[in-house]
């Protein structure tokens, strides 16, 4: 919301809604505090790294927290939501300070699906700090009506809708919406709801309204359109007006440019631009219809350029996402269709009044006033009335908009490119106008509205002209563009009527596919939807793959700037790189191991990956990956490809190392199966050991049973290192692979430069209980923090949060690990780096809640999760231990469909790796409130958990007995005193353990490189038993001081003779890392 102004001599609006007395200087004096608002609102703002009020909001806000009726009219992007939500919020915040009654206060009206769900995040984050005093609904989904009544039925504070769906409520039989006790109706983008077809709707709800309630209209123009729903909500009361003409933020970093050009050279200069990456950055490109949506992606697919699709035939559910996606960065590329202004805009009507020289556009009057008349526009539309694009929607970070169609408009001209430049950033805006003498000289790829251009291009240049901005010409090299002719009319060719038409009757089979097949967890569930793209290709057109590769007799020697005659706009659009900095390779980002080339280095022949059910399930939904099947717990589980970085990551066991599954136990002399797949003794037969695939049920150390505990991290004294842990819960209540840290009374778990991170497993199991843990995530590219419940036999509870997401907690459930994407679910709040929150896990034998800071977010009844093909409960019911870790998703070799969910590669770079030597998150207090299952051990005083069947469900655990503790690392659950010393030597034996390769399974100490060696395991689902750079002999300088100690570091003071072991066996695990990779390839 912090813009610059303009200075470049554009007049400052009028004043009208200045107070007395106030200074002339005073608005970039204002803060948000200084308008009056409730302290927890400031707040959130804060959040949200808005600085200072726009002049939409210094003008507006006094007055709406003054009672005032506001019509305001300000340009897109102006910052009109937040100036209408915070004096609603404002003003319900003051109705329950001294009524606390459940009653509907505001409700706010908008015109299409797309702007309520911003509207309705825009609520959430600013009422962040008042969460428990403020709900809002938004009614615009496709919800039946039992779920609309049940939404409706407590009340909302804040009702968001279009007018036909909130009327229908008002109507209906039951009048699920009660407007008796509203206080304020806000009408935003009011200028597009009567004609997006909501007049009699509108009509009908203005006398459903409580007679002297407040009314805020928001507008990008004042039409006669606006005049209409003027006359019908302010029937008594004359509103203020705020005609706002703020100097145009985005226009001093917008560079404008414009290229003359015939039909068919679109296509070539947006296949040379995208191409050769002269635009880089985020993009969306208007086309004037659906056709040519279609048009341009298949002709984008002949030489792999991917792009997605906007336009009003998508399902809802689908545009929705779409826009998440791009926003998160998914996509680069949107092609979006502005159907409204081709089938007839009103704007051209209100050009005309604010043109100087409206006589020049007379011989398009009769053009124009066809699509003045309401009714005529809408019945000529059958697409979804509730979708606009170019209007509305926040797309975030554009570098840049391409209008491939130009606009009907100079408004929509506006509109458009006011998606690109917001905030301050730097954007670029390129249009493509073609000359009259160039109109239809190209057939297949004619569009009627190009007949204007240029007339449209003389109204939007006068336009900006007036506010003071320039539109610069783009001038393409002909003889250097020329050479890429011959491949763009191939490509054109192949775009065909019929292929089109193909393309656009099955991309919408496969959205209202996917629609139909997620609409009944999509509230439930909202984050499934992320594993969905929308930018596959069609693959409806001939596919001529030569295309894909542009050989280097095309490219100018002078390299890609000589493609333009000089230096105009050039310049822009490699600024707008900056926006996806991290697309920029550095040529050796995989080589995080220093050996050699790809050849000669075995560890970069295969694609590594964090192994745990996530990435599993992440990986499956890749095209070119087997069957999803084959990555379950079964006998295929861990025949699957292998890497050697994977190898290399886990330790030389896993080179070395006998694999197990369901299909293929232990043998006897390494009987248990670590939750990586790998049989050992030792460490293999704690933490994670399945028996399900160990020689013997009982070749698992029995599991320790829970007590009700809190620990708060003050110190790192409860937490032992894995290579000195046998199992005894008594002496440590937690376990660590990695590079714990103290700073601050809390504990970092950090992951420097090229490690896989850090775990604390706890040590003890609960079986159900109600889990709690106060701490700051991560943040960055790649890098995930996870908060989860882990069994043996893999049920699983937890919460991830990717670190580019900094107000979105993702929550997911597994049985036996099979990973299914209808489990999991989101929770929004406020950024979960700067800010503690309590993250709680209340898990019953018939529910599992996930809760924030007290609040529940989600939850999940047993009764739901039975699995008619299997005859199971898919529910978690079997002992757990607490897992907390940060891991990198981003890791250059891990699978694409875990690096895009983790927000793209890791940059270890990152100004965190730079000053404090790692990522890091950051852990208060874990407190375990344990419950244990019916005629658990527990309650009897056992000891310990264990299974009597390979089921390994919850009627197969039974009491383990007193022993869990391990006489040594060659011990195992079929000897447990096996090595065990007598009480003389059992201290030294504690202060060296035997780090070997059948000792700690996923564990080997990193030594000094990061890059080679250490643990796979520190990813969210499988992180507790695994992973991790265990210990360093040279902490990184950030944890050099005693301030911020590494765990293994004494500071010194000698370290205490029981956490400290794993550290001397450094040198001798690389070595072993290094010789069985060696042998592995031998």
């Amino acid at each position: 919301m912090k813009r610059k102004l303009d200075q470049n001599g554009v007049p400052s609006p009028e004043p009208k809604a200045r107070h007395p007395g106030e200074a002339e200087g005073a608005e970039e004096e204002t803060t948000f505090a200084d308008l009056g608002l409730d302290p927890r609102l400031v707040q959130a703002v804060a959040e949200q790294s808005f600085l200072k009020p726009t002049l939409v909001q210094r003008e507006a806000i006094p007055l709406a927290l003054n009672g005032k009726d506001v019509l305001c009219k300000a340009k897109t992007g102006s910052g009109k939501t937040a100036a209408y939500v915070l004096p609603v919020l404002a003003g319900v915040l003051k109705r329950k300070s001294t009524d606390a009654s459940a009653a509907t206060s505001a409700l706010i009206l908008v015109p299409t699906r797309e702007l309520a769900d911003q509207v309705f995040k825009a609520i959430e984050k600013l009422s962040a700090f008042c969460a428990k005093d403020i709900r809002a609904v938004k009614l615009t989904d496709k919800l039946s009506d039992a779920v609309q009544r049940s939404l409706l039925s407590t009340s909302p504070d804040v009702v968001i809708s279009t007018p036909a769906r909130a009327w229908y409520n008002v109507n209906s039989n039951s009048s699920a919406l009660d407007l008796s006790k509203l206080s304020h109706l806000v009408l935003d983008e009011a200028d597009l709801l009567l004609s997006y077809g909501y007049d009699e709707d509108l009509e009908n709800l203005s006398w459903s309204i409580p007679k002297g309630i407040q009314t805020i209209m928001m507008s990008a123009t004042l039409t006669a359109e606006v005049d209409s729903l003027k006359k019908i909500f302010y029937r008594s009361n004359v509103p203020t007006l705020l005609d706002l003409e703020e100097p145009d933020a985005e226009g001093e970093g917008v560079t404008q440019l414009v290229t003359k050009c015939g039909e068919d050279e679109k296509f070539l200069l947006a296949y040379v631009i995208f191409k050769l990456q002269l635009v880089k950055g985020k993009c969306i490109i208007f086309v004037g219809d659906v056709d040519r949506c279609y048009r341009v992606k298949l002709f984008f697919e002949q030489f792999g350029i991917r792009s997605c699709i906007l336009n009003s035939e998508l399902p809802v559910n689908s545009r929705l996402h779409v826009v998440e996606e791009f926003n998160r960065n998914v996509y680069d590329i949107i092609i979006a269709s502005d159907e409204k202004e081709v089938l007839g805009n009103k704007e051209k009507a209100d050009e005309e009044k604010e043109d100087e020289n409206a006589h020049d556009e007379q011989g398009d009057d009769a053009t124009e006033k066809e699509g003045q008349r309401p009714k005529k526009k809408r019945k000529m539309s059958k697409r979804d009335k509730e979708y606009g694009v170019s209007r509305g929607i926040d797309f975030k970070n554009v570098a840049a908009v391409i209008n491939f169609d130009l606009p009907t408009s100079a408004s929509s001209y506006t509109h458009r490119i006011g998606r690109t430049g917001r905030a301050g950033q730097a954007g670029m805006a390129l249009s493509f106008v073609v000359p009259k003498e160039l109109y239809r000289k190209h057939m297949p790829t004619t569009t009627p509205t190009a007949e204007n251009d240029e007339k449209v291009l003389a109204r939007i240049t006068r336009q900006q002209v007036k506010k003071g901005k320039e539109i610069k010409p783009y001038n393409f090299n002909t003889k250097q563009v020329e050479a890429f002719r011959y491949r763009m009319n191939d490509a054109l060719r192949a775009v065909t009527k019929v292929a089109v038409r193909e393309a656009r009757t099955r991309e919408l089979r496969q959205e209202l596919l996917k629609s139909e097949k997620l609409k009944r967890y999509f509230e439930e569930n909202p984050s499934e939807i992320n594993h969905l793209r929308h930018d596959g290709e069609l693959r409806t057109a001939r596919q001529q793959a030569h295309l894909k590769h542009i050989p280097d007799y095309l490219l100018p020697k002078e390299g890609k700037k000589a493609l333009t005659e000089d230096d105009i706009g050039f310049v822009p659009l490699r600024k707008a790189g900056k926006v996806r900095g991290h697309r920029k390779g550095k040529g050796t980002k995989r080589g995080v191991f220093k050996v050699g080339g790809r050849k000669g280095d075995p560890l970069k022949t295969f694609k590594a990956r964090p192994f745990d059910t996530h990435n599993r399930f992440r990986q499956s939904r890749e095209p070119q990956r087997p069957d999803p099947s084959s990555y379950f717990f079964d006998a295929n589980f861990c025949t699957m490809r292998r890497s050697a970085t994977l190898a290399a990551l886990v330790g030389a066991w896993t080179v070395l190392a006998t694999k197990c599954s369901l299909g293929s136990k232990c043998p006897k002399d390494s009987p248990c199966c670590s939750q990586y797949g790998e049989c050992g003794v030792g460490a293999y037969c704690l933490g994670g050991c399945d028996p399900r695939m160990s020689f013997s049920l009982d070749s698992c150390a029995p599991e320790p049973v829970c007590k009700s505990t809190t620990t708060k991290f003050n110190n790192l004294d409860s937490i032992v290192d894995i290579g000195s842990y046998l199992g005894d819960a008594t002496k440590a209540d937690w376990v660590a692979q990695g590079e714990p840290a103290q700073l601050d009374g809390n504990v970092l778990l950090t992951m420097p430069k090229n490690s896989v991170g850090t775990v604390l497993a706890s040590t003890a199991y609960m079986w159900y209980g109600n889990v709690k843990a106060r701490f700051k995530t991560s943040r960055g590219k790649g890098v995930v923090t996870a908060f989860i419940l882990l069994s043996d036999v893999k049920d699983e509870i937890d919460y991830e949060f990717v670190g580019v997401d900094l107000q979105t907690a993702q929550t997911n459930y597994y049985f036996q690990g099979i990973p299914d994407y209808h489990n999991s679910g989101n929770i929004s709040l406020s950024d979960t780096f700067r800010n503690f929150h309590e993250y709680e896990i209340r898990w019953t034998p018939d529910r599992i809640e996930w809760l924030v800071d007290g609040q529940v977010g989600r939850s999940k009844d047993r009764k739901d999760t039975w699995n008619e093909t299997t005859q199971q409960w898919m529910f978690p019911q079997t002992p757990a231990r607490v897992q907390l870790s940060i891991w990198p998703g981003g890791l250059a070799s891990n699978a694409k469909g875990t690096i895009d969910w983790a927000g793209g590669e890791i940059d270890w770079n990152a100004d965190d790796v730079k000053k404090a030597g790692y990522f890091y998150a950051t852990f208060s207090e874990v407190s375990i409130e344990c419950y244990d299952a019916k005629n658990a051990p527990g309650t009897n005083h056992g000891k310990s958990y264990t299974f009597n069947d390979a089921k390994g469900t919850n009627d197969t655990v039974i009491d383990g007995g007193k022993n869990t503790v391990l006489g040594s690392l060659e011990a195992s659950g079929l000897d447990m005193d096996k090595g065990k010393q007598d009480k003389s030597s059992a201290s030294s034996s504690a202060d060296k353990p035997k780090n070997t390769q059948n000792n700690i399974p996923g564990g080997g100490s990193s030594g000094q490189d990061h890059s080679g060696s250490g643990g796979s395991g520190g990813s969210g689902s499988s992180g507790g038993g695994g992973g991790g750079n265990s210990a360093s002999s040279q902490p990184t300088s950030a944890s050099s001081s005693c301030d911020t100690k590494s765990f293994h570091q004494d500071c010194g003071k000698s370290s205490d003779s029981g956490k400290s072991g794993s550290t001397k066996a450094s040198a001798s695990a690389l070595a072993i890392i290094i010789a069985g990779v060696a042998l592995y390839w031998l």
